[in-house]
């Protein structure tokens, strides 16, 4: 039960995440769009 309990939470924080990191790429892509320059990561 408790091995359940903890891969549930890692789905979690995986799923948590991977929305901040594409809030993040949303982000940057706007930025760099507004500099007028080709996005380099």
């Amino acid at each position: 039960m408790n091995h359940l309990i903890s891969t549930y939470e890692k789905c979690k924080m995986f799923e948590q995440a991977e929305q901040a990191r594409q809030k993040l790429k949303d982000r940057f892509a706007k930025k760099a769009k507004e500099a007028g320059k080709p996005s380099a990561v």
